[in-house]
């Protein structure tokens, strides 16, 4: 319909004013604050929404092909011929045609629908359990319309259907209250108990530590399993805090002291620990499990320790445990784990592995590309990882910007491929070019000799050497800070007495250990080094900022006789 525009002075404007402008639906006036621009045709939603209906009803004729569709429908389903009569002689208009057409509609559904259950009967006998009834296929559900020779179509007879069975007699009050009942559920241990670990077969191929380990686990029973295995969780548990600990800069603790596991509290009111509350969850907890825990301290696979906690109720005693190695390898080789293989001695992670094998792969193509599909550059921080080698790089600077291996990263990869190739075996790295005389055949060439009886270890032998480098070069950082303490002072005698050594803080980043000083302290009886507190010398006690106390550490005559006596058998067994 055209649109009407109001504006100033038109007769639209002063109809809408004088209230001549009505709803299209009801009638109603359509007063109120006029506005410019498309006049107004509705009062509400409602008759907005009739007015729409309105203008997309279908016409009249659209109405009666439809209903004579659906009375064919009807008489193909019914296979009536009184229903041939034809419906343009009625007269049907309006509201009457409307009607008409959705009671047809409905009734040619239902006939649809009854023709669907009378396939369904000459399928399906009267006798036929419904659930071995056979599918119904679409096909003789579905009834074309269309209308059928009178003298070809026979009714179809509706058989009765069959009688109903006799009700059963009521049940007596008791049986109808035992009906109601449900089924007794099992005790609570026996819904909860899973099936404990078994025992695991034993390979012919495995070497000696980890067969002891498999012969440890099955010479447990079942329920000590169960104990050692829960410990073993609580233990992995335990490390994986330690270490999110570490990455979250949090402060850390030594493992000596999270490696200890809280087992139970002795207070009534405390409740269950982690491993109790999964001992229980498995129907295990109980008052044998004192002599549980004793059978595995007894077989070195834990160890117990009586402690005291602080918690709501005061100073509670409690009980803590803690797995030995065997007991850690026990518990792994019962659940089928393999500890993680960490790289030998002078070999690289994996991470660092795969970018040097990138670089080689490079280099054998003639570089990197940065076409779609060729072989890209890793990122910086991985070049990083190849850069801050100990004492060599393995890559060097390449034209415009890139990166390339250089001799001893080349040097390296083809030395080491075959090693590679068993730690990292999901690395894709290409076979070298070029076989060198030493290069190694595999990962057993990295097993390291046995030590000879009475020689130090590596962190030790670290230790022993940097004591004795001082000593021959007559040097003691010690003397600096300390005569720096003396400005304006004279310098007291004592302070240049002090023997040729290292402080402990300076011997400890030597030796990468903390522990190196006390293996030399006594070293199977003889003290290979001695170690002094610089505390008083002309009465004056000197300390560093944070308050700690200043040692010093020299090498002893039987350290230097042992240093010159075993100096290059040192250097074959540590080479690096």
């Amino acid at each position: 319909m055209p649109v009407t525009k109001i504006g100033a002075g038109t007769p639209e404007r002063a109809a809408a004013e004088a209230g001549a402008w009505r709803c299209e639906v009801c009638g109603t006036t359509l007063g109120g604050k006029t506005r410019r621009g498309r006049p107004r045709r509705h009062c509400s939603a409602a008759c907005k929404q009739t007015a729409y209906r309105q203008r997309h009803a279908p016409g009249e004729q659209q109405l009666r092909d439809e209903l004579a569709v659906a009375l064919d429908d009807v008489r193909a389903g019914l296979r009536d011929g009184a229903l041939a009569a034809d419906l343009s002689g009625l007269g049907l208009t309006g509201e009457q045609l409307r009607v008409a057409h959705r009671q047809a509609v409905a009734a040619a559904a239902a006939v649809r629908a009854l023709a669907g259950l009378r396939a369904l009967a000459r399928l399906v006998p009267p006798d036929t359990d419904p659930a071995e009834a056979p599918p119904v296929p679409p096909a003789v559900v579905d009834v074309e319309p269309g209308p059928a020779p009178a003298a070809e179509v026979a009714p179809v007879p509706v058989e009765d259907p069959p009688p109903m069975p006799d009700p059963a007699p009521a049940p007596e009050p008791n049986a109808r209250a035992a009906q109601r009942k449900p089924a007794a559920r099992p005790a609570r241990s026996a819904r909860r108990e899973p099936a404990l670990p078994g025992p695991v077969e034993v390979p012919e191929n495995v070497d000696a530590r980890r067969r002891r380990a498999a012969e440890a686990w099955n010479g447990l029973n079942d329920r000590q399993r169960l104990y050692l295995a829960t410990i073993y969780d609580a233990d992995q548990a335990a490390e994986r805090n330690a270490r999110g600990s570490a990455t979250d800069w949090a402060p850390s603790r030594p493992a000596s002291e999270w490696r200890w596991l809280l087992y139970t509290v002795a207070s009534a009111d405390s409740g269950h620990t982690t491993i109790q509350s999964t001992i229980s969850y498995r129907g295990h907890l109980d008052p044998g499990a004192g002599s549980t825990l004793a059978a595995l301290a007894s077989r070195g696979l834990v160890e117990r320790q009586d402690d005291w906690i602080q918690s709501l109720f005061g100073t509670t005693p409690c009980v803590r445990v803690r797995l030995t190695p065997a007991g850690r390898a026990a518990a792994r080789a019962g659940r089928g784990i393999t500890a993680p293989v960490s790289p030998p001695r002078g070999l690289v992670s994996e991470w660092v592995w795969s970018t040097l094998s990138a670089f080689y792969r490079a280099d054998l193509l003639g570089g990197f590309s940065s076409e779609r599909g060729g072989l890209r550059e890793p990122s910086w921080n991985a070049c990083l990882q190849l850069y801050n080698r100990r004492g060599e790089e393995w890559i060097e600077d390449g034209p415009r910007g890139t990166h390339r291996i250089n001799d001893a990263g080349r040097e390296h990869y083809e030395t080491h491929w075959a090693c590679y190739r068993e730690l990292h075996p999901g690395v894709d790295a290409p076979e070298p070019a070029h076989r060198l005389d030493g290069a190694h055949t595999g990962l057993v060439d990295h097993k390291a000799p046995p030590r000879p009886r009475g020689l130090l270890g590596r962190t030790a032998w670290r230790a022993l050497d940097h004591l004795v480098g001082c000593h021959a070069a007559g040097e003691n950082h010690l003397r600096y800070y300390l005569f720096g303490s003396h400005r304006d002072e004279t310098r007291p005698p004592a302070i240049a007495d002090l023997p040729h050594g290292s402080s402990r803080a300076a011997l400890a980043h030597v030796a990468r250990s903390a522990g190196a000083l006390d293996r030399l302290l006594d070293h199977r009886g003889v003290a290979l080094a001695a170690e002094r507190e610089v505390t008083d010398l002309n009465g004056r006690r000197y300390s560093v900022d944070d308050g700690a106390r200043l040692w010093i550490v020299w090498p002893t005559e039987e350290g230097l006789a042992h240093h010159a006596e075993h100096a290059e058998t040192y250097r074959e067994l540590y080479a690096d």
